[in-house]
C-alpha cells in the first residue's frame, strides 16, 4: 500500500475463469469417427435450441455421399417438426447444410459440394443457418423432442440411420443452447483411466463415448 494513495476509481480488468480439465480425463482439438461411431448425447431439441459446432469430413461412407454431423428427428426426414440434422455432403446430398424443424429437405449451402480435409463451422437454430459465417435466414416451428442428439449420425426414433449417413472424419467441441443459455458444451477428450475416447460435457460433468461398432480417436491440430 502506497501511504496515502487513492485507488477507488482504478479499474480493474475482470478475469474470465479458465474451466479446468476434470480428474482423469484429457482434452483434444476434435474426434475422428470413422464412419462406423456414433456418440448419444443426453440433448433433445427445444422450441429454442441452438448448436454451435466444427467438423472435417476425410470421407464418404458406404451408400450416399454425405455424413451426419449430428442430428436428432422422431420420424422421416419431411414429417418431424422436431428435426434438427446438420450435416457435409455432396449437393446432391444436401451439400453442406442443415435442417431444422418443419423445413422441406436441407437449407444453408445445400447447392456446394462438401470439401474433405476442409473445416466447416455452424451456428444454427430455427431462424438462422450460419455456415463459415455465412448467414442463411430461416423461420421454422422447432418442436420439443424426445430423442437426444447422437454426434456422428442422426438419432432416428432411438437409431442411428444406416445407408451410409454415419460421419467420416473430425468433429470438433460441440455446444447446445436453449436461447443463449448454454445447456451443454461436449468438449473431445480421453478418459486416461480407461482409454475410452469420447466427448466431457462440462455442464453436466458426465462423459459420453462410443455408441457405435466402429472405433473414435481423439486428435489435435
Amino acid at each position: 500500500m502506497i501511504k496515502g494513495a487513492d485507488f477507488s476509481n482504478v479499474a480493474v480488468e475482470q478475469v474470465t475463469p479458465i474451466e479446468p480439465t476434470p480428474d482423469g480425463y484429457v482434452y483434444y482439438d476434435f474426434i475422428v469417427f470413422d464412419g462406423n461411431s456414433y456418440v448419444a448425447t443426453n440433448v433433445t431439441t427445444k422450441a429454442n435450441t441452438k448448436v454451435e459446432t466444427a467438423a472435417v469430413v476425410t470421407g464418404w461412407s458406404t451408400g450416399i455421399h454425405a455424413g451426419h454431423i449430428l442430428g436428432t428427428r422422431s420420424g422421416t426426414l419431411y414429417e418431424s417438426n422436431d428435426k434438427f440434422t446438420i450435416q457435409i455432403g455432396v449437393a446432391d446430398q444436401g451439400g453442406i447444410s442443415a435442417s431444422v424443424g418443419n423445413m422441406q429437405g436441407y437449407q444453408g449451402e445445400s447447392s456446394v459440394d462438401g470439401q474433405f480435409n476442409t473445416k466447416y463451422t455452424f451456428s444454427v437454430n430455427s431462424s438462422n443457418i450460419i455456415i463459415n459465417g455465412v448467414s442463411h435466414l430461416i423461420n421454422v416451428t422447432l418442436s420439443p423432442g424426445t430423442y437426444p442428439f447422437f454426434l456422428g449420425n442422426t438419432n432416428e426414433g432411438g437409431t442411428p440411420l444406416q445407408g451410409g449417413q454415419f460421419f467420416e472424419g473430425k468433429i470438433y467441441e460441440t455446444k447446445f443452447y436453449e436461447g443463449d443459455t448454454l445447456i451443454a458444451d461436449y468438449k473431445p477428450c480421453i478418459n486416461i483411466n480407461n482409454s475410452r475416447v469420447g466427448f466431457y460435457d462440462v455442464i453436466e460433468r458426465h462423459f459420453y463415448g462410443n455408441s457405435g461398432t466402429g472405433t473414435l480417436t481423439a486428435g489435435n491440430e
